[in-house]
């Protein structure tokens, strides 16, 4: 009989472990009777190798689509299931990962208690995991608190969450409140030119949010403005300063201020509609519109962009400005034997002495026997002439050399100088007997050749630079702003070297005319500029209307197709470059008879419109006539040291002469 009523005492026992074992599954009471803590509840994912569930995201984010494809992966290398990633406009399922706002009503559950468009939801509405999030910040967040807090519970064929779950991510960031539930002091900021692009934003901002935000037209000065371009204030003009050319464009926020960057109408009006495509990322919930305080996002110059760019390129004057220039003559022939053709001129400084080199003639441009010369001055007045290479004797007659520029490295200059002859049966004579140019021909390329000096004084031999030619030498070569690739314009294409000695291997680069462009009378002489974020645009002579132009985004390796500009041509060498304080210039000529030279300045690389005479008319007479000999200003090409821009050029390529004028007048 006792071990009868033991055995019911110890089943009694049992029940009431029992008992309280399954009270504490469905809740645990406090002293007060309040509900405190819920059963944990699992839903099934994925479940014996096997799921309903399929993954899906606004088809008006590619993005988003992207991230949540790597998620799929994720999954399926933690669980050997593949989930399919599909667009909301599939039809709804009732088991669904919803990434991101999309159309479903569970996504948007959580959104009246988003704060900013950075904070994110995880959690179970029903039976579908959402993974909801405003901006693609968000959403890097709330799939990265997914692969921890759930994917890091999976197993082989098994992927379960907590039907309970309810996790919000806060952004740290700090957000500039443009319009709160409705309000706003905010006003859009223009001149009279961007007008009709101030409505067009204001439409777009009154279609997102509902509120009309008022246009103010080159009004003064308040906390809290749109821009459109810099507008004079202060956080407008430092934005535009970060821009890499005048096509560029972007959007910034400074301070209080958001400014809709570009330096000129058309940038302005492609900055309104970027911010139009990126105005679902600011309106984040119903009449409510933030942006970062360190937002910032630019258009970067690209390739298909390029032809915009270079057609948009011209050179109006809207001021003009005749400089006072000082003038040294360096060379003029003297005698009946003097040497009567001086052209191809360069000028540098080198152990604080000037040099300036040139090709030198007989009588006719580029005819037998032409040789480098080669003149030296420590007062820019006082110049010493001499012979730095002289003719070279060839197969049928003496080679034509000629002058393709300078460049100091390592302590050293070195002079480069191109070497042709004439085929025997082109050759024309002179009375004396003497081998003369023909008039129209095809060359022996001889090389490319060098000479160099460590002091100024001893030059060595010539030596040749590898390969046959070298297709650069239309201007000196010049180190790139990267600073580890050695550029040299040609004559409708160019040459580049990543040995900065100057005198290794250099590879030749062809360019090609784009389709649907007339052939111009030639292409020839090139000069570049190079772009802040590095994209090189190289320009060709073409004898006829306008420049040609290509551009480079690798340092000078591939190119786009040539384009024409609105640049005019001239029929003669020019140079381009940049000033220290950022602007573009072109030093040339603007008549076919060259008689003037012209610095023409542009603050964004497309619209040159300040123009600076440097030299406008001579009383020089030519002293002997000869073939290819016109031109009053010949080959202007420029040295820029201290306080002083130095020009040289031939005088009906005859004379060498400089001039100078103080960088000060360019506003340096």
């Amino acid at each position: 009989m006792k071990k009868k009523i033991v055995r019911w005492i110890v089943w009694i026992c049992l029940v009431c472990m029992l008992l309280v074992s399954c009270k504490d599954e469905v809740s645990n009471e406090s002293k007060d009777g309040k509900d405190t803590y819920a059963a944990t509840v699992w839903t099934d994912l994925i479940a014996n190798g096997s799921s309903e569930y399929r993954i899906v995201v606004s088809k008006k984010n590619e993005k988003l689509y992207s991230m949540a494809y790597d998620l799929a992966i994720a999954i399926r290398e933690k669980t050997g299931v593949t989930l399919a990633v599909v667009y909301d406009t599939y039809d709804p399922q009732p088991y669904e990962i919803l990434v991101g706002e999309t159309n479903r009503s569970e996504s948007i559950a959580k959104m009246s208690e988003m704060q900013t468009p950075d904070d994110y939801w995880l959690g179970m509405v029903g039976q579908k995991m959402v993974l909801y999030c405003h901006s693609n910040e968000g959403a890097e967040g709330v799939i990265a608190a997914f692969t921890q807090d759930v994917l890091s519970t999976a197993m082989k064929g098994k992927l379960f969450v907590d039907s309970n779950l309810s996790q919000w991510g806060r952004s740290s960031k700090n957000y500039l409140p443009l319009i709160v539930n409705g309000n706003s002091e905010y006003s859009i900021v223009c001149q009279s030119e961007q007008k009709e692009d101030a409505q067009r934003l204001q439409k777009t901002i009154q279609q997102a949010t509902g509120v009309i935000l008022p246009i103010a037209e080159n009004s003064k000065e308040t906390a809290k403005e749109i821009l459109l371009g810099a507008m004079g204030r202060s956080e407008g003009i430092k934005a535009n300063e970060m821009l890499a050319s005048g096509f560029e464009f972007g959007i910034s926020v400074s301070g209080s201020k958001v400014i809709l960057l570009g330096t000129n109408d058309a940038a302005i009006s492609d900055a309104v509609t970027l911010f139009e495509s990126h105005i679902n990322d600011y309106v984040f919930k119903e009449k409510t519109m933030m942006m970062g305080t360190d937002y910032s996002l630019s258009n970067s110059f690209e390739k298909d962009q390029a032809r915009d760019y270079i057609e948009s390129i011209t050179c109006v004057p809207e001021s003009q400005k005749i400089l006072s220039a000082e003038t040294s003559r360096i060379f003029t022939p003297e005698g009946e034997d003097g040497w009567y053709y001086s052209h191809h001129p360069y000028i540098t400084k080198f152990n604080n002495r000037f040099y300036a080199f040139y090709s030198s003639g007989r009588v006719n441009e580029d005819d037998c026997g032409q040789r480098i010369m080669m003149a030296v001055s420590d007062d820019f007045q006082h110049w010493e002439n001499r012979v730095l290479v002289d003719s070279i004797m060839g197969e049928s007659s003496e080679w034509v050399l000629y002058c393709k520029g300078y460049y100091i490295y390592d302590g050293k200059l070195t002079v480069f100088f191109q070497g042709y002859e004439y085929y025997e049966s082109d050759l024309r004579y002179n009375e004396d007997g003497t081998p003369l140019r023909p008039a129209g021909y095809e060359s022996i390329q001889r090389g490319t050749f060098y000479v160099q000096t460590s002091d100024g004084q001893t030059w060595s031999e010539y030596k040749k630079l590898e390969g046959t030619s070298i297709w650069g030498g239309n201007l000196s070569p010049e180190l790139l702003a990267s600073q580890d690739r050695l550029f040299w314009s040609g004559y409708g294409n160019l040459s580049y070297s990543d040995d900065l000695s100057g005198t290794g291997l250099w590879k030749n680069v062809p360019l090609t005319l784009a389709d649907g462009i007339a052939r111009p009378k030639d292409i020839t002489e090139s000069g570049f500029y190079q772009l802040p974020d590095g994209t090189i645009l190289l320009f060709s002579r073409t004898d006829d209307k306008v420049l040609l132009c290509a551009a480079s985004f690798d340092g000078g390796a591939t190119w786009t197709d040539m384009y024409q500009t609105k640049f005019q041509d001239n029929s003669a060498k020019f140079k381009f470059g940049t000033l220290s304080d950022g602007r573009y210039y072109f030093l040339g000529n603007f008549s076919y008879k060259r008689e003037e030279i012209v610095l023409i300045t542009s603050e964004d690389g497309i619209t040159f419109n300040n123009w600076y005479y440097l030299a406008d008319g001579t009383d020089y007479t030519q002293l002997k006539a000869g073939l290819y000999k016109g031109g009053t200003y010949g080959y202007p090409n420029n040295y820029i040291d201290g306080e002083y821009m130095y020009v040289i050029y031939s005088m009906y390529k005859e004379s060498i002469e400089v001039l100078r004028v103080k960088l000060s007048d360019l506003g340096l």
